[in-house]
């Protein structure tokens, strides 16, 4: 009976330890080139706009942090290009921060002494270079990022300013202007035959009125009513309005009166 349950306990032994392929995990890489291939566009493009190194851009979508710069700056990169191709920050960085672990140390530039050789000597000076170069290249990219915001903001103020100097303007302009003046009575040039005549105007609140250089009242309404006595011949009566800053506004009136009707009557 034994026996015959031994090949059968080998078999289930078998299958409990059959290799089982792991699940592969999307790396920040992955995310990065499926979404530039999806956007259809190449790395070289995308590099020219964001103004990156097309090979920055070529290593972050292989995962080689280490052909990058320092940390610092492959985590701008990193966000500016997620933000090309529309990913989602929150769920890239934390990845990416849990890759840059991994990577530790090997990022990091090592100070370690080198042998005093030629070639060595030449070598060093190369990376320096380089690194001088990429970090020129990131402070031009970062005061660029800088500048746009600040250009905003000046570009604001001047709108603000220049509405404050037009509002001032416009009230300046309004002050100095002559105000409006309607002769209501008599509307024209008449002939008449009465002694008298009324003179009637509406002009705006708060301005002086005369009439042949006599004040008259002018109501809160800007009306203003007068009557005056006339010789006869011609008469020429001068109204006028002004304002305490702006200059006179005139309208004219030729009466003329014809004293001998009158007597005929």
């Amino acid at each position: 009976m034994q026996k015959k349950m031994q090949p059968k306990q080998k078999k289930m032994n078998s299958n409990l330890f059959r290799h089982q392929p792991l699940l592969k995990q999307k790396t920040v890489a992955d995310y990065l080139r499926q979404a530039r291939e999806g956007d259809g566009r190449s790395i070289e493009i995308i590099a020219a706009k964001l103004k990156i190194r097309a090979s920055y851009l070529a290593a972050l979508e292989k995962g080689k942090y280490t052909e990058l710069p320092s940390p610092v700056y492959v985590k701008n990169y990193l966000r500016l290009y997620t933000k090309e191709l529309h990913l989602p920050w929150e769920r890239i960085e934390p990845l990416y921060t849990q890759e840059i672990r991994v990577v530790g140390s090997s990022h990091a530039p090592t100070d370690r002494v080198l042998p005093r050789s030629t070639g060595t000597r030449v070598a060093t000076r190369a990376r320096a270079q380089q690194r001088r170069a990429s970090a020129a290249e990131v402070s031009a990219h970062h005061q660029e990022a800088l500048l746009i915001p600040r250009i905003l903001k000046l570009g604001l103020f001047g709108v603000v300013v220049l509405v404050i100097v037009l509002y001032f303007a416009w009230g300046v302009i309004r002050l100095v202007t002559p105000p409006e003046l309607t002769i209501v009575q008599p509307a024209q040039d008449v002939l008449v035959t009465k002694s008298t005549i009324t003179i009637e105007g509406q002009t705006v609140p708060e301005v002086s009125a005369a009439i042949n250089g006599q004040s008259v009242a002018v109501d809160p309404n800007g009306h203003f009513t007068e009557e005056v006595t006339l010789h006869p011949g011609l008469n020429t009566i001068q109204i006028s309005v002004k304002s305490k800053l702006s200059r006179e506004r005139v309208e004219i009136r030729n009466i003329l009166y014809n004293d001998k009707q009158e007597e005929n009557k």
